[in-house]
């Protein structure tokens, strides 16, 4: 098996399949709000499992339903985390009357559905990317963005076309895996598990 040392990596923490609250009756796209995505419980799984069995001395934290938590994400800042894998759906700028971009985590769908918004900064479950960007990584050698559109960012004017990808990079990411376009639920499961699989046997992330 690959040693973790020989990819820096140690430390793992994955989240997915939050408890959104309230849902929609709609659909497996990652791209859909309220809906939920019982892959991501699967992949999540499937993640730690090869992570453990292939990297020598790794840490594997999986944070899901109740537990894929804002409040838990924020508690890992100044960590030696070195790779962070995110499961979910994500939303771009000017959505839903957000000013940046975000990833939608436990509690979200109470928050998107009620009347006044809470402010940026509070854990109500939507993690943001001027949050992101004020946490602190130094050991962190990838991020994962398993969700739909998570490499193009919003209208404002400090993120532009940058979004996700640029808080974790200001949050010390050295490298990033994102999309680009909307993504199915089961199909960007069989992707990350088979990418989780190439890395652990010693293949580029490229």
């Amino acid at each position: 098996s690959v040693k973790a040392q020989e990819r820096n990596i140690k430390h793992v923490v994955a989240f997915g399949n939050p408890n959104l609250n309230r849902t929609s009756e709609d659909g497996k796209d990652r791209g859909v709000f309220y809906s939920p995505l019982p892959g991501t419980a699967i992949e999540i799984d499937s993640i730690s499992m090869i992570m453990n069995r292939h990297f020598n001395g790794v840490h594997v934290s999986s944070f899901v339903k109740n537990d894929a938590s804002e409040e838990n994400f924020k508690s890992l800042d100044n960590s030696d985390v070195n790779l962070i894998h995110f499961a979910t759906h994500a939303f771009l700028g000017k959505q839903r009357n957000f000013d940046d971009s975000g990833l939608l985590l436990s509690g979200a769908n109470i928050e998107l559905n009620s009347d006044s918004l809470i402010q940026r900064f509070s854990n109500e479950g939507i993690l943001r990317a001027c949050e992101i960007e004020n946490l602190h990584f130094n050991k962190l050698e990838l991020v994962v963005l398993s969700a739909c559109e998570t490499g193009s960012g919003g209208s404002d004017i400090n993120y532009g076309v940058l979004g996700l990808p640029f808080a974790f990079y200001k949050a010390g990411a050295k490298k990033m895996i994102v999309s680009l376009k909307k993504v199915d639920d089961e199909l960007t499961q069989a992707f990350m598990i088979n990418f989780y699989k190439n890395l652990t046997s010693g293949k580029s992330i490229y």
